[in-house]
């Protein structure tokens, strides 16, 4: 568990900035887009979607995708990377253009497009790590005229850092406000997706700074996809609503068996790739539980994700408190089996989801994206040390100008900020 207090830069501010997000899933199949309205500076922001858009990546260019989690694929050569990135940024121009035209702004209202995309990772034998990013900043500046800041991770991975999770900050700046204004003590974050985290923000005593603890959870839901994808030959690739774990019957001696691992017990650090669940399979896969069904392993497979958020969040909060404000996010939320065991298991967890603040899960990561950028204007620190590794904080992205006209607003924009130092204690 990795904990830290969270300290920044804010002020009050009452110009209204509009700042567009994109989001290019790890797989390669989707690009989302937002566009948010921040009202205030730094960890004092009031953010608020005024759009939302969600692309699939057409068929032509997932038959090009290069990316296979370390680095480029064996089979492209630098030339068709070269190629597709370019390609990425024409999609993802098109995406912000239609943003434009859903919120009815014109593009000299908005201030700066933060783009994320999951890159091309190398991991050396010291453990440091280096990224190649997918975004071609300039091509898309001069497709929109619009500024860019990409490449988040890569000033906290020259501090040593692991690149990440760069998201504490903007949770906190997306929900931490309507969260804390209903509950005065802690609240957390559960993203449910292949890779399973959870972000637990602690309430300031008073004599205390709030916080935030971060922990991975194994084997997150990419034991549940994976077992989908080899009980049906790879014709399914997740257990859509969790229709077929509900049918299943638990099988103990194989949940036992799985919590033995050692990485369920004690889960690695952050990492970009992904979850590596083989281990959580071969025990499936042993003569003792091979004849089981499809419905019996996935039963089993989604109590045992469940068993997993339960010992992350008891470890986050060791004492008994009361009613607690939880989110759900990723598409793990719409396992119904899923939710209704982490309900046993966790009753005074008050569970919300993003539609409850008027997002849906295509959106909560591009406005994330947002917040980032958001951050690097008002020269906040959007890494948080303690939880990436990094030496020191940072301010996070890579800045390419737009047009004249664009580049002299912002630059404006971020001389006329005068920070002054503000605890996360004090931002609630």
């Amino acid at each position: 568990m990795k904990a830290t207090d969270i300290e920044g830069f804010s002020q009050a501010s009452t110009a209204r900035r509009h700042i567009l997000g994109l989001y290019l899933s790890s797989g390669g199949c989707s690009l989302s887009g937002v566009v948010l309205a921040t009202l205030g500076l730094g960890l004092n922001a009031r953010v608020d979607v005024m759009g939302v858009a969600n692309f699939d990546i057409p068929d032509h260019m997932k038959g090009r995708w290069p990316w296979n989690g370390t680095g480029p694929s064996a089979q492209r050569s630098p030339h068709d990377c070269a190629a597709f990135v370019a390609e990425i940024s024409e999609f993802q121009a098109s995406l912000v253009q239609h943003l434009l035209a859903q919120t009815r702004l014109d593009s000299d209202q908005v201030l700066v497009i933060g783009a994320h995309d999951p890159g091309w990772w190398h991991e050396y034998s010291n453990g440091q790590r280096a990224l190649i990013s997918l975004c071609d900043a300039a091509r898309l500046a001069e497709a929109t005229g619009l500024n860019v800041i990409d490449s988040f991770p890569a000033r906290d991975l020259a501090q040593g850092g692991r690149g990440g999770p760069l998201w504490p900050l903007p949770l906190f700046l997306l929900f931490g406000h309507e969260m804390c204004r209903v509950n005065d003590g802690g609240w957390m974050v559960v993203e449910l997706r292949r890779r399973v985290h959870l972000y637990y923000f602690s309430a300031p005593r008073a004599s205390d700074k709030a916080g935030v603890l971060f922990q991975t959870v194994q084997p997150g839901m990419a034991l549940v996809d994976l077992l989908v994808e080899q009980l049906t030959s790879g014709r399914e690739h997740f257990d859509a609503g969790g229709r077929w774990a509900v049918q299943g019957r638990r099988i103990t001696s194989l949940i036992d068996e799985w919590s033995r691992l050692d990485v369920f017990n004690q889960p690695p650090d952050w990492s970009p790739q992904e979850v590596v669940a083989e281990d959580f399979l071969s025990i499936f896969q042993q003569a003792g539980h091979s004849h089981r069904t499809l419905q019996d392993a996935l039963c089993s497979a989604t109590h045992l994700v469940a068993d997993g958020i339960y010992r992350a969040v008891h470890q986050a909060i060791p004492e008994p408190s009361p009613t607690i404000e939880g989110m759900l996010i990723g598409r793990g939320r719409q396992n119904g089996m899923l939710l209704s065991e982490l309900g046993v298991r966790l009753p005074d967890v008050s569970w919300k989801s993003p539609a409850d603040y008027g997002l849906d899960d295509d959106a909560v990561r591009a406005a994330m994206v947002a917040i980032l950028a958001m951050l690097h204007v008002d020269h906040i620190p959007g890494n948080v040390p303690e939880i990436t590794g990094a030496e020191t904080p940072r301010i996070l992205g890579r800045l390419t100008p737009g047009t004249p006209r664009h580049w002299r607003r912002l630059l404006a924009e971020m001389a006329a900020n005068r920070p002054q130092m503000m605890t996360l204690r004090y931002a609630i």
